[in-house]
């Protein structure tokens, strides 16, 4: 399920459109994050992060609250978080937004011109998807290329639906010096299968990226199941909250795993990935 960050000032200014927004968001299979005034700064920028969408009004008292709208979207957007500013008022130039300038990441929702929040949700989804278009090419632009050394290396297995998601966790790990070896790096030519078999044959190291998709290709249920069959060391990265048939459950209980949905912040997340058993070996 997406998940959509509500500022706490949004609340405050428009209390009935906020129950509006939340109740199509919510309908329509985005989950709707609020903060209250116990939050720290931390809790909120970890939030932000692990959010799919920051959402707000553009509102003149957004500056009169706990937390600064303007501050946090931001930061969402610096953090690449795609923002979705709600334009209401006809005299409303996005005040309080007034450095937050619409672009690839930004998008506004401008409710004067349906009266309405109906289209809200596919708004939010549309634009949401167009910056993970983007931001996939700009972090694939960036990683390295799959190693093809002889030292050992890990072998990441995911669908290529997640591939927004797995191509940043990648790049972290290559720029932490960790030799990395993921399908991009199949010659046209070569017979797709023999290629993946004898990539995961030679690793020291899997990474499964578990997913909905993930549990759904064949593909990728076959390198781990050839991955087992070998013997070798493997973790599972739990994307999301993924629901496994009994016989997957069975085949993937006894591995190490962490449930990188339930961090809260991306540092947790990698101290945790880096601590893994087995996973120095290929740094």
């Amino acid at each position: 399920m997406l998940k959509a960050y509500i500022p706490f000032a949004y609340l405050i200014v428009s209390p009935p459109a906020a129950a509006m927004v939340r109740e199509n968001l919510s309908n329509n299979g985005i989950e709707c994050i609020c903060p209250d005034t116990s939050w720290g700064f931390d809790a909120m920028r970890s939030a932000i992060c692990e959010s799919d969408v920051y959402i707000t009004f553009s509102h003149r008292n957004n500056m009169m609250t706990t937390f600064n709208p303007a501050m946090e979207a931001n930061y969402a957007v610096n953090a690449g978080v795609p923002v979705v500013v709600i334009k209401v008022f006809p005299d409303d130039i996005y005040l309080g937004f007034k450095e937050l300038k619409p672009d690839k990441n930004t998008a506004v929702y401008d409710f004067r011109e349906t009266n309405s929040f109906d289209s809200l949700a596919e708004f939010v989804k549309n634009h949401i998807e167009s910056c993970k278009k983007s931001d996939v090419s700009i972090i694939q632009a960036k990683l390295d290329k799959p190693y093809t050394g002889d030292a050992p290396y890990i072998f990441v297995s995911y669908a290529h639906k997640d591939k927004n998601k797995v191509f940043g966790v990648i790049r972290s790990m290559q720029e932490q010096g960790y030799r990395i070896w993921y399908d991009d790096g199949i010659t046209p030519a070569s017979e797709w299968d023999e290629n993946i078999a004898g990539h995961i044959k030679g690793c020291s190291y899997l990474i499964a990226f578990i997913s909905q998709n993930y549990i759904s290709s064949d593909n990728c249920k076959d390198e781990i199941k050839y991955a087992r069959d070998l013997r070798k060391e493997r973790l599972l990265v739990y994307l999301e909250d993924t629901k496994l048939s009994a016989g997957m459950a069975m085949r993937l209980m006894r591995l190490q795993a962490i449930h990188k949905y339930m961090y809260r912040s991306e540092a947790d997340f990698y101290n945790k990935l880096y601590s893994a058993h087995g996973i120095e070996v290929c740094k």
